[in-house]
């Protein structure tokens, strides 16, 4: 399973590995609408990243400290 996809490769179905915004890019270019060419990185990509480099217990952390709604935009 491949961590990076190009805009122009990715499949509707592919929405829950690549977020909604690379999912919404996608449905621009099979309407025939002019998008830059560019890659987008997966669910798991960034699953990888973050649990073979260590942040993933100090972002859980983080946003154990105190509940989403009262949290800064600078904090997040």
């Amino acid at each position: 399973m491949s961590l990076v996809l190009a805009l122009e490769a990715i499949l509707s179905k592919d929405r829950p590995r690549v977020g909604g915004k690379a999912a919404a890019v996608e449905k621009l270019i099979n309407h025939g609408l002019s998008v830059p060419r560019g890659i987008v990185m997966t669910t798991e990509a960034y699953q990888h990243f973050v649990t073979s480099t260590g942040p993933r217990n100090r972002i859980a952390a983080e946003l154990q400290r105190k509940r989403f709604e009262d949290m800064r935009w600078e904090e997040l």
